[in-house]
Formats: structure tokens, sequence, C-alpha cells
């Protein structure tokens, strides 16, 4: 008898007590419909989750935390902070946690275990990245517990974001340089405390093509120090691709190591595209394919379309151009005078006709037909000829 008067007595504590977070989840944490009420409300279906799971016949947990607000202090923007809060079950049933919801995805909660025996601790870890915040800072992360009393702790970190240091340009790009000459980018180093800043260590990441990069450090200029807002100090990086990069894209990655505390290390990315001493381009024009796709056109008008072949390197005052073959006939090829452009670059602009008049043809690329087809005869001793293909055909 006494067996089924337990039995019951629990059933009518777990009813209550399931009754009074229904009751609360409602009261509480009403949903307006909007984005951040459908958030809260997914902390409650956590919430739910975590009820299921609890029995008062197991005991009832009771969660304690050692503290729920930390300040990192000054960080870098480039700077990561974490800190572990303590969660410790007072109670004498099971303590289960899940993540709620985060002010931002800057802060992410980590469990070191999500379920905690009665008098064991746990620790849950917030971590906040300094990157694209300036200034003070207060951010919050939900902890949802299985504790009828605290189903929410929620955690807040806070600080101040201040640069230690900062490259302008952040990253930095060599597009379309030449295989044959040597090209500079320049680098500004700020720095923002009152250490002077200066940079202790230079690697680069990728060894096969660490070769062609050399980089040297020089004095900021004062001009361009007074002109950085807070700047205290800096130091300028002269980074130079040298030639010998094969053509094609390229990466690479720069790890500096400064003598500040707040940022000891900075990675500078660098990317770029490296062509030959001659190259193509124009609208429509693929350079993987070295075709120009000019269409279906009619015979009852002409159609001409102009790419232009740049030069560049220590040849590019002395290229000369000529037709050395054209197929088939109908093609026209003319050359426009070149261009000089800056003290590198000289532009050769090449004209293609299909006159009016010209016989139905079909040369767009399939496995029956072959495409128009012109070379170029250069004196560069590196590209003594150049072709391009030709995607047309004619109708009536």
């Amino acid at each position: 008898m006494r067996i089924w008067v337990v039995v019951v007595l629990a059933a009518v504590i777990g009813a209550s007590t399931g009754a009074y977070m229904a009751y609360w989840r409602v009261t509480s944490l009403p949903w307006d419909g909007s984005a951040e009420g459908a958030k809260i409300h997914s902390n409650a279906d956590q919430l739910a989750k975590l009820e299921r799971s609890t029995s008062t016949v197991d005991g009832v947990p009771e969660v304690e935390v050692d503290h729920t607000e930390y300040n990192f202090g000054v960080m870098d923007t480039e700077a990561t902070g974490r800190h572990d809060f303590t969660f410790t079950n007072r109670g004498t049933g099971v303590l289960r946690l899940a993540k709620g919801h985060t002010t931002c995805k800057c802060t992410m909660a980590d469990f070191e275990h999500t379920e905690v025996l009665p008098g064991q601790s746990t620790k849950v870890t917030i971590e906040f990245k300094g990157a694209g915040f300036s200034g003070p800072y207060r951010q919050t992360a939900t902890v949802i517990t299985n504790d009828p009393k605290k189903p929410q702790v929620e955690l807040m970190v806070s600080g101040k974001i201040i640069p230690v240091m900062r490259a302008v340009p952040s990253e930095v790009s060599f597009m379309g340089i030449s295989a044959g000459t040597p090209v500079t980018r320049t680098v500004d180093l700020f720095g923002y405390v009152e250490t002077p800043l200066q940079v202790t260590k230079i690697e680069l990441a990728e060894k096969k093509t660490a070769e062609f990069f050399d980089i040297k450090v020089e004095p900021m200029n004062p001009d361009v120090l007074s002109s950085e807002d807070g700047a205290k100090s800096g130091v300028q990086l002269l980074l130079t691709v040298k030639p010998g990069l094969p053509v094609g894209a390229f990466k690479q990655t720069i790890h500096l190591s400064t003598n500040l505390e707040g940022a000891p290390h900075h990675d500078l990315e660098v990317s770029g595209h490296v062509v030959g001493d001659l190259v193509i381009v124009g609208p429509r024009w693929d350079e993987e394919r070295s075709l120009l796709g000019i269409g279906t056109v009619s015979s009852n008008e002409e159609v001409s379309r102009r790419v232009i072949l740049i030069a560049r390197g220590k040849y590019r005052d002395q290229v000369k151009l000529k037709v050395a073959e054209v197929w088939p006939e109908l093609l026209k090829v003319e050359f426009e005078p070149p261009v000089a452009v800056g003290e590198s670059t000289r532009q050769f602009p090449i004209v293609i006709r299909i006159p009016k008049g010209t016989p139905p043809a079909n040369h767009l690329p399939s496995e029956t037909t072959q495409t128009g087809r012109i070379v170029l005869e250069t004196n560069h001793p590196e590209a003594p000829t150049m072709l391009i293909r030709v995607a047309f055909a004619v109708q009536n």
C-alpha cells in the first residue's frame, strides 16, 4: 500500500512541476512573432527536452555558477578571448546542460560535459573573437539547464577592442604581373601602443615559391605615420615578387612576428596571377583555349572584333608582329598602331574582320568542324608565335 502511495505522490509532483514549467514558459517567454522571439522559443524547446529527461524520482538538479560575468579588458582586433565558467550541481538529480541563444556569432559556448552528477562540476567556455569590433562591447551566451528553479543561465563577457597593430592593405594582390619583370608592393604596419613596433621575424608559408619573394622592412615615412589616427609607431614592408614564378595563379602567406605583447604574430595573405610577357585580352576572348568567340553572323553585313596583344618585360619596346597564317582565308587581320601604356607596357590592337558577302561557313567548335586559326609571328625570344582560334559561323 505504501509503495502505491509513493508512486502516486511522485506522479502528482512530476505533473505539477511540468505544469509549472509550462506556465513559466508561456508567461515568461511569450512569442511576439519576431525573429528574436523565435530564438527565445528555440531556447524554450531545448528546455522542454531537458525537462522531459528529468524525473523527481531520480532527484532534482540544482545549478550553481561560480560567476556569470567576465571582462576581457583591452584586446586587439585580431585577438580571441576565452574564459571558463564553472557549473556545479548542488542538487540530487543529474544536471543537464544545452547551448542556448548567443547575441552574435562571435560568442560561442562550449561544454566540458553536458551531464553533471550531483556534487560534481564542469566548465562552460565562452570564446569571443575581436575581428570586426571596435571600442567597448558586451555579449552574452545562454546556457539551458534542467534545473526547474533556474532553467536558463546567462553568461556575459565584456571588454574593449583597440587595435594593437594593423596592416594596410590587409591583403596584397599581384594580379596580372609579368613573368619576367620584378614587381613591388608596399604594406604599412601601424602600431597603436606606446611600445615602438618592430618586426622580429619573417617566414613564408609556401616553401616551394619562397625564393621568388623578397621582403624588406624599412622605417615609416613620418607623414604616413601622422596620417593614421591613433598610430604611435610604424614600419613599412617592401614586398617584391621576383622573376621566375610560373605563369598562372599563386598564393603565399607571410608570417610576421613582432615585439608587441598584444599582437605577437600577424599573417599577411598574398595572392596574384602571373602572365607571360605577351598576352592577348579582349571581349569574348577565352585565354585558356586561346579562342575568340564571334558567334553566328549574317553574310549581309561586315562584322569585326578587336583584341589587344599586351607586351611587357624588357623586350616590350622591340616587339614586332606579322601574320604568319590565316585559315580560312575569308578572315581578315589588321594591325592598328601600338600604344605605350605607362613605362612598362605596350598594347598592340588587332582587328579581325569577316567581310560583307562572305559565303556560308561553319567554324563553331564541334566534333565535326574546326575553328578558324590565326598565327601571329613575333620577334620576342620567349614567345615567337601567338595563336588565335576564331569560333564563328556565317549564314545567309
